[in-house]
């Protein structure tokens, strides 16, 4: 099949995907233009002189041919998207961005699917550079809003679960105690190290007022 045969081919399908996708039959829509592509990668072939006189009109260059391609991959990134094929509607938008970086259509729709995927931090510089290109772009500042509003309720919801986890102290933590009240926390806070001190304490008053017991006596006689 010469080139100029297999844009031919090509462009049927894809005008097949493209009825599909109008009456909302995503999945043939899809399968045409996958098809379509399929038709399209096959290895570049030579013009004879008879494919030139059957497709006069159709200039096969190398050109044409990847516009076409891309074309069919904005339309299947499309399709991809209705049906909740996000992984898929990026690859075919990624194969639409290494050749034209700047395709308006590829960006959106990867932007799009993903902040369908939740990729928020991902999704919004590319929906930022969609309307940096093309500042007019509706649809584009409707998702790139939906997007900040995803990503302000995350940071919102990490917030509080930061303050959950960990409470902030009260700002007297630094004050000094005074004496009776580090003793008093300290008896709160460690109740078998303060009954140990106190039965230690109790051993030595005992042993201590036994020494000293014949002085006492004298004293009070």
């Amino acid at each position: 099949m010469s080139n100029s045969e297999r844009l031919a081919v090509a462009n049927q399908k894809k005008d097949r995907g493209n009825y599909y996708y109008r009456r909302e039959e995503f999945a043939f829509a899809i399968d045409s233009y996958n098809k379509a592509l399929k038709i399209l990668q096959l290895p570049p072939v030579i013009p004879t002189r008879s494919s030139e006189e059957k497709f006069p009109e159709t200039d096969c260059s190398a050109e044409l041919i990847n516009d076409a391609k891309l074309k069919l991959e904005n339309n299947l990134a499309a399709a991809q998207l209705k049906v909740e094929a996000y992984d898929a509607a990026i690859m075919s938008c990624d194969a639409v961005l290494q050749s034209d970086p700047q395709n308006i259509k590829a960006l959106f729709r990867k932007g799009k699917a993903l902040l369908e995927m939740n990729e928020v931090d991902d999704a919004i510089p590319i929906l930022q550079k969609v309307l940096t290109i093309s500042p007019g772009s509706q649809m584009a500042s409707v998702e790139l809003a939906r997007a900040q509003a995803v990503r302000q309720k995350e940071r919102e919801h990490w917030s509080r679960s930061v303050n959950r986890r960990f409470p902030k102290t009260k700002q007297n933590k630094n004050i000094k105690l005074s004496a009776a009240s580090r003793v008093k926390l300290v008896m709160t806070s460690r109740p078998v190290i303060v009954t140990s001190i106190m039965a230690i304490l109790s051993v030595l008053v005992g042993f201590f007022a036994y020494i000293y017991q014949p002085a006492i006596m004298n004293i009070n006689i």
